[in-house]
């Protein structure tokens, strides 16, 4: 309830600019999607709106523009659509039926030359164009039923883990060379 006095008091005097920081923090669900339809309704009304999230779905559905930043610099900007062409490719997602057939199905793809790794319960493969790999990739799990795959243009998230080197909570990728020398300086 306090966070939605405070977007409705910054609304009161009807702003030509307005600063939101992480405003769907704590919502609901349904909130959540109020505050977009508000959101959208007071840009399609000229005001000029700084958002900052955690969220990249929120981004993509919200921003005409996005900057991506990291430790406190801006590392890239652009539309949504922009940042998702400069990164190439497609993800081919394969899911087993039987969750102990992951890593044969890493392996197989592997195998192929493909760099497969698993993600969520599923195996990932980036790719150029998944409509030329894709019957090799089939034809490689023959022998693994496979309860589902699907191909993934590049998201926002994905642009920004590439971006950073970090997932959206922060945790870096471990370097482990790096890892043993920072454990050597605590142990000190």
């Amino acid at each position: 309830m306090r966070r939605r006095l405070e977007i409705a008091m910054s609304l009161v005097h009807e702003p030509s600019v307005l600063f939101l920081d992480e405003p769907t923090l704590g919502l609901d669900v349904q909130s959540r999607r109020g505050l977009w339809r508000v959101v959208e309704e007071l840009r399609r009304g000229g005001v000029t709106i700084l958002l900052t999230t955690h969220y990249m779905e929120e981004a993509e559905a919200l921003s005409d523009r996005v900057a991506i930043m990291h430790r406190g610099r801006v590392v890239e900007i652009g539309s949504p659509e922009e940042l998702k062409a400069r990164m190439r490719g497609e993800t081919i997602y394969v899911e087993p039926l039987d969750p102990g057939e992951l890593e044969r199905a890493r392996v197989l793809l592997e195998e192929l030359g493909l760099e497969a790794r698993v993600i969520e319960g599923r195996v990932a493969v980036r790719v150029e164009r998944a409509d030329t790999v894709l019957p090799q990739v089939a034809s490689a799990l023959q022998g693994v039923r496979v309860k589902s795959m699907s191909i993934a243009k590049p998201s926002l998230e994905e642009v920004f883990i590439q971006l950073t080197g970090e997932t959206l909570s922060g945790e870096e990728r471990v370097d482990p060379f790096s890892f043993r020398r920072m454990l050597r300086g605590v142990r000190r």
